[in-house]
């Protein structure tokens, strides 16, 4: 059997064949599916008319033969359409390939029409028309060779060896056919062999580069499946849905051959992008659902993954479509990771801004409660100072001898300023408990101690109206929890309001009892006016008398407001029992205590000498009413010399020089502060052994005991009382001279 039939007749069954796929697939592939269609139909039906005449012996008619002709000559221009749909054509190009066309075509029905003329001008007119189809085929074929190159260049692997493919396709194709048109028809049987390979070989790389086979577009696009592989393994990695695109959409985009892709949320806006696609933030337009796209849902959240096919892959086919399902399910789970992981960010996050507006908020109140201590403390001092003048005195104009009607001025004089003093005692109290500064030293306290001792300051006021106080026995096991120097103030003040509110000739009645297992309950309960009920409301309001302002009783309205304070301060409760003309009856509530245990009393008292000696005291006091104050109180106990001092800096150089047995020492000095005085005297051998009695307006018990724990002997509040100064000068002088004696 004769090959040269075989091989044409393979030839015009694969281009038939590629114009039926070309055919089938063009209404999904647009535009370029259907000028790749006519360009396969023609080359076919070109062939058929061509090479089927020569293969059975039959002659065509002539118009037939050359309408075939034409139909070759639009081969080229059919191809060249068919790469305008990958990259746009310029318009000078398509213009002049039309024109070529029509212009070959023109030439070819001239030259026919000629066909039985001779002579020299024919023979001109036919090296023209080869001429003008040599370079109309040559030029325009090699515009296809170069644009389906070029246009695979920077695609996909199936999408840039489809492209090259139909490049090397075209050229062999156009050599084969000018070979075939240089060739008589009964040329070299050998070159005619091979020119029917050539064109087998060509419609064969155009059916693998317009349709592969599924085998071979699944082995060109291996590197791009390593490449989604290793993306999958990384998106789930990803911490946000950027990441989720920018890492997994490219070799998604590029294994499928599409042009772009995006991520939609469940409002339809693009949440992130790439390629040829809507940019983030914009709502989604243009092709989404059409056949153009790919739509894949994303969970239960309503996103969505759509994916636009490109010119190279103008559908996507089954296989395409599930591996974009596929796709769709990794971006699903990675972007559900994303949010939980944003979750999870978003609440360490406002955990550590309410950390920080905690922190901000600590350290504004720590701020604030410095402030507010050293206010107080100032305050303190500014009020007691000149107080201690005034009640240091007139203790010493008491017990001088003076006419009548003077000593009746310096008791008025004591009397203002004792109340003046339990105003700013009672102010700073109610600031400190306010402020959270208040310091409490909360121990098992039996209630008849404390009650004792407030009924003993409280009993020459009672006896000076006929007022009978009237206590009863309380339970030696019964022990509260309380603070009591706190305890004996909430006590005074009670008492001091049942005694000034009672008619003369009354009765105040204290009791103490156990209310419940975990309360103590302490009632005082006097025979004055009670309170009505419509001032209860009013009765712990800080400066509120509830009407008592307009009698002769006096009071600043502060005394119930502190002792509430107080008592909550101490985990205790305050109430009141009430009757118009009935009198009323205070209780505090205290929890219980277990008794302490009982310590030893010390066999040896230390030594008090009422007796002295000559001693040298360093006061140190920048205050000159004060100086004078204590100066005038030492020349009452004889044998003691002062050494002034109204410096820091001074007074460290006369305690080197000196060495006094006791230093008196005031804490707001003009150069050095008191404690830094306190703290050199103490780091120096030659002084640390002399005690230092700290005199200062700053009444707040953290200061106090803060330089108790620095090393003062004592601490002594101003106002200074006489007989209290004078008794720690006598024990700090006696602990002296009994440290004197031991080392000697």
């Amino acid at each position: 059997m004769d090959v040269l039939p075989l091989g044409r007749l393979a030839v015009v069954a694969t281009f038939l064949l590629l114009t039926g796929i070309a055919v089938i697939r063009a209404p999904r592939s647009g535009r370029a599916g259907w000028w790749v269609a006519a360009a396969f139909g023609s080359m076919g039906v070109a062939l058929i008319g061509i090479w089927l005449p020569e293969t059975v012996g039959l002659e065509l008619p002539p118009w037939l033969r050359d309408g075939l002709v034409v139909i070759v000559f639009a081969l080229p221009y059919l191809l060249l359409r068919f790469t305008a749909s990958f990259r746009d054509l310029p318009r000078w190009i398509e213009v002049a390939a039309a024109a070529g066309l029509a212009a070959v075509v023109t030439a070819t029905f001239a030259i026919l029409v000629s066909n039985g003329d001779a002579g020299s001008s024919a023979s001109r007119r036919l090296t023209a028309y080869f001429t003008l189809v040599l370079t109309y085929w040559l030029s325009v074929s090699s515009l296809i060779v170069v644009r389906l190159w070029r246009a695979g260049r920077g695609q996909p692997t199936v999408a840039r060896r489809r492209m090259r493919l139909m490049a090397v396709a075209t050229a062999v194709l156009v050599v084969a056919l000018l070979v075939v048109a240089s060739q008589p028809s009964d040329g070299n049987i050998v070159l005619r062999l091979a020119v029917d390979m050539s064109a087998l070989a060509s419609a064969v790389a155009f059916g693998f580069g317009f349709s592969p086979p599924r085998m071979v577009r699944l082995s060109w696009r291996r590197p791009e499946e390593r490449q989604l592989q290793e993306a999958t393994t990384a998106v789930l990695r990803a911490d946000t849905e950027q990441e989720v695109a920018r890492r997994l959409l490219p070799p998604m985009v590029r294994l499928v051959g599409g042009r772009g892709a995006t991520l939609i949320n469940a409002e339809g806006w693009v949440v992130a992008s790439y390629g040829d696609a809507p940019a983030a933030g914009s709502p989604l337009q243009g092709a989404k659902g059409s056949g153009a796209s790919q739509v894949v849902p994303l969970g239960s959240d309503g996103g969505e993954l759509v994916v636009w096919t490109s010119p190279y892959a103008p559908f996507f086919a089954q296989e395409e479509a599930d591996l974009l399902r596929t796709m769709g399910a990794v971006v699903s789970l990675a972007l559900e990771r994303c949010q939980l992981l944003h979750e999870e960010r978003s609440k360490r996050a406002a955990l550590q801004r309410a950390n920080e507006v905690a922190e901000q908020a600590r350290e504004e109140a720590s701020r604030a409660n410095t402030a507010k201590s050293e206010f107080l403390s100032r305050m303190s001092h500014e009020l007691r100072t000149p107080l201690n003048a005034i009640l240091g005195f007139g203790q010493l104009l008491e017990t001088s001898q003076l006419p009548a009607e003077d000593q009746e001025a310096v008791g008025h004089i004591q009397k203002a300023g004792h109340h003046l003093l339990a105003l700013i005692n009672d102010v700073l109290d109610l600031s400190r408990v306010e402020a959270g500064t208040l310091t409490v030293s909360v121990e098992g306290v039996h209630p008849g101690e404390v009650i004792d001792d407030a009924v003993a300051l409280m009993r020459p006021l009672a006896e000076s109206r006929s007022i009978r106080l009237v206590t009863e026995p309380v339970g030696s096991d019964t022990w509260i929890a309380t603070d009591r120097q706190r305890c004996r103030q909430i006590l005074l003040n009670l008492l001091s309001n049942a005694v000034k509110y009672n008619h003369d000739g009354g009765e105040v009645a204290i009791r103490c009892g156990r209310l419940t297992d975990d309360r103590v309950r302490i009632s005082i309960r006097d025979t004055g006016p009670g309170i009505s009920p419509g001032r209860l409301g009013r009765l712990f309001e800080p400066f509120d008398r509830l009407g008592a302002e307009t009698s002769n009783v006096e009071g600043t309205g502060l005394g119930l407001a502190l002792t509430k304070q107080l008592v909550e301060r101490l985990g205790g409760s305050i109430g009141v029992e009430t009757e118009p003309g009935r009198g009323a009856t205070f209780w505090i509530d205290m929890p219980p205590s277990e008794a302490p245990p009982r310590t030893l009393e010390p066999l040896l008292a230390p030594d008090r000498p009422t007796d002295i000696g000559e001693r040298t005291l360093l006061l140190v006091e920048d205050n000159l009413a004060n100086l004078r104050l204590v100066e005038a109180m030492l020349r009452r106990r004889p044998g003691v010399r002062v050494l002034p001092a109204m410096q820091g800096r001074l007074a460290i150089e006369l305690a080197n020089e000196h060495r006094p047995d006791v230093i008196v020492l005031d804490l707001h000095l003009p150069d050095v502060p008191g404690h830094e005085v306190l703290h050199r005297l103490k780091a120096d051998l030659r002084t640390r052994d002399i005690p230092v009695i700290i005199a200062s307006a700053d009444a707040s018990p953290g200061r106090v005991q803060g330089l108790r724990d620095d090393g003062a002997f004592d601490y002594i509040t101003k106002p200074l009382d006489v007989t209290t100064f004078l008794d720690a000068i006598e024990a700090a002088l006696a602990i002296r001279d009994h440290a004197a004696r031991t080392l000697g």
